[in-house]
C-alpha cells in the first residue's frame, strides 16, 4: 500500500511539473510576445529580409523559455543531458534518417529561394522553423516532459506532454488579444490535431532512439510556410 501511494504521488507530480512546465512556457513567451508588440511590429517570415537583425533579436526573445529549460536541464542532467533526451544520433538507421531528413530540408530551403527570390528569406526561415519552432517544441514536449513520465504508462506518457504541446499553440489565436471567435476551432480542432501530431512524434522518437528525426520532421512540415510568403 504504501509503495502503490508514493507511486501515485510521485505519478501526480511528474504530472504537474509538466503542466507547470506549460505554465511557464506560457508565461514567459506571452512575456516575450507582449514586450515586442509594445516595441514595434512582430515580424513574420515574409517580413525578415527587410529587417533581418530584428527578426534575429524577436526569435531570440520568443526562445527565452525553452532556452532556460534547456540550460536548467543541462544542470540537473550533467553527464546525462543527451542520453535522457534523446540527442545522440548512433547507428546507421538514425545516421541514414537524420542525413535524409537535413537533404529534404536543405533541398526545401534551396527551393525557398527560387519562389521568394531571396536567400535571406529562405535561410531566416529555416532557422526560424528549425530553431526557433521544431527543436525548442520536440526538446520541451517529446523530450524534457517525455522523460519526466518516462515511468508511467504509454497513454500518459504520449497524452499528456502532447496535450500540453496542443495547448502551448494558443498564442495563433493573437497576442495580446486572443481572437474568440476562433477559441472553438482551437477546441475542436487544433488541439485534437496537435495533440495526434506530437504523438506521432514521440513515438518516432522512441522508435529511432533520437530527438533529431523528429526534430527535422517538424522542420519539413513547417518550412512550408516559406512558399507561401509571397
Amino acid at each position: 500500500m504504501i509503495k502503490s501511494s508514493e507511486r501515485k504521488r510521485k505519478r501526480f507530480l511528474h504530472i504537474l511539473a509538466v503542466f507547470g512546465i506549460l505554465v511557464f512556457y506560457l508565461l514567459v513567451t506571452g512575456l516575450a510576445i507582449f514586450l515586442i508588440s509594445k516595441n514595434g511590429p512582430y515580424l513574420s517570415v515574409s517580413e525578415s529580409a527587410q529587417f533581418p537583425g530584428t527578426f534575429l533579436l524577436q526569435n531570440l526573445a520568443v526562445s527565452a523559455a525553452p532556452i532556460l529549460l534547456l540550460a536548467a536541464c543541462a544542470v540537473c542532467m550533467k553527464n546525462d543531458f543527451a542520453d535522457f533526451l534523446y540527442l545522440r544520433i548512433r547507428g546507421k538507421t538514425q545516421i541514414l534518417g537524420t542525413v535524409g531528413l537535413a537533404a529534404i530540408l536543405s533541398g526545401m530551403t534551396v527551393l525557398g529561394f527560387v519562389v521568394n527570390q531571396s536567400w535571406a528569406t529562405a535561410l531566416l526561415g529555416l532557422h526560424f522553423y528549425l530553431a526557433v519552432v521544431a527543436f525548442p517544441e520536440e526538446l520541451i514536449w517529446r523530450g524534457v516532459c517525455a522523460h519526466l513520465l518516462r515511468e508511467e504508462s504509454r497513454t500518459l506518457r504520449f497524452l499528456v506532454p502532447n496535450i500540453c504541446f496542443a495547448w502551448s499553440h494558443i498564442f495563433n489565436l493573437g497576442f495580446p488579444e486572443l481572437r474568440t471567435e476562433l477559441l472553438p476551432t482551437f477546441l475542436i480542432v487544433t488541439v485534437p490535431t496537435f495533440t495526434a501530431i506530437g504523438c506521432m512524434f514521440q513515438y518516432l522518437k522512441e522508435k529511432t532512439g533520437t530527438l533529431w528525426i523528429p526534430v527535422l520532421l517538424h522542420a519539413i512540415i513547417d518550412y512550408r510556410f516559406v512558399f507561401q510568403t509571397l
